[in-house]
């Protein structure tokens, strides 16, 4: 691979982020690769782009960062994202006033990264071949469990996301859920538990709660607070349009499906409503050996093992 002009961009992250780009500069600066930490606003031409995020929708700086990286970077981009497996979510707690906006920081050493895409159908993850002790370690080392397949459950837990999020590509959430739950009528008579993202407005959450009831809808619930384990529990199944909670639900052993191919459990998720009763019951254990070559340790980051998966796959693209 011949030597190209890499550039870093840390103003696409949040501080408590900026150890991911960091690891990278120090990994890539051992190399014949000319690396710049783009500290000014705005972009710098390079061969190789290197942020944090995906632009999504909306206001921010960071997004206006990233945005105006994309739009004028032609070369390879190479983007870190949240982790799929790790992330800590700091409890939340019921209130009295459940549909007020909370806070939600999380906090992980671990995260995704990809060519021109962080998502199922748009991202390079350069996750092949995989090595099945990678899995085996990653759920030791973040104590997770691939339970067996539920045999019964009570209710369909419907899950929200961040308002703007980037893998909802402009859909408004609220009104999916609506519109979702107004759909389910035709195929289930289970009970429906909506769990909204913490960050949901009230008043969005308020005007749901009063459309479904004037539409004669009973059969749901609106459920904030506790965590996500606790509403999957005796779960028939979960519903997301690209939530990484579809992950988190196969983990337990609850079929999920999955809205939009952005979703990162796409390949293990039924895609239409009139599955719920019969959910496609999928073998996960290929897709999870892939999940865990998609995201990676600071470290892992930072002594080059990440460099090395997409080496030769940016060398064909430059």
């Amino acid at each position: 691979m011949r030597a190209i002009d890499i550039g870093i961009f840390p103003l696409t992250a949040k501080t408590a982020r900026l150890d991911a780009l960091q690891a990278f500069a120090v990994a890539l600066r051992q190399t014949e690769h000319k690396v710049t930490w783009v500290e000014e606003p705005g972009y710098r031409g390079c061969d190789l782009a290197i942020i944090y995020g995906s632009p999504g929708v909306g206001v921010g700086k960071r997004r206006a960062a990233r945005q105006a990286i994309i739009s004028r970077h032609r070369g390879p981009l190479l983007i870190v994202e949240t982790p799929l497996f790790g992330r800590k979510v700091p409890l939340i707690k019921h209130r009295r006033l459940p549909f007020l906006r909370a806070g939600s920081s999380e906090t992980f050493d671990r995260f995704r990264v990809a060519l021109n895409g962080c998502f199922w159908d748009n991202g390079i993850f350069c996750n092949e071949p995989t090595d099945a002790r990678r899995w085996d370690r990653l759920r030791h080392e973040l104590g997770l469990e691939c339970r067996d397949y539920r045999e019964e459950g009570d209710h369909i837990l419907l899950v929200g996301q961040v308002p703007g999020d980037a893998s909802l590509r402009g859909l408004d959430v609220v009104k999916w859920l609506e519109s979702t739950v107004i759909d389910l009528s035709a195929w289930s008579d289970r009970r429906i538990v909506i769990r909204p993202h913490p960050l949901s407005g009230h008043a969005a959450l308020s005007n749901l709660a009063r459309s479904l009831r004037s539409r004669g809808m009973t059969n749901w619930e609106i459920r904030s607070g506790g965590i996500l384990s606790e509403a999957l529990r005796n779960a028939w199944a979960t519903i997301t349009y690209s939530s990484g909670a579809a992950i988190d639900s196969l983990l337990m052993g609850v079929p999920a499906l999955s809205m939009c191919p952005a979703s990162m459990a796409w390949s293990v998720s039924d895609h239409e409503l009139g599955k719920i009763e019969q959910p496609t019951l999928f073998d996960r254990r290929p897709w999870l050996d892939r999940l865990a070559h998609s995201q990676w340790a600071t470290a892992e980051i930072a002594d080059g093992t990440v460099w090395e998966r997409f080496r030769a796959k940016i060398a064909d693209m430059i």
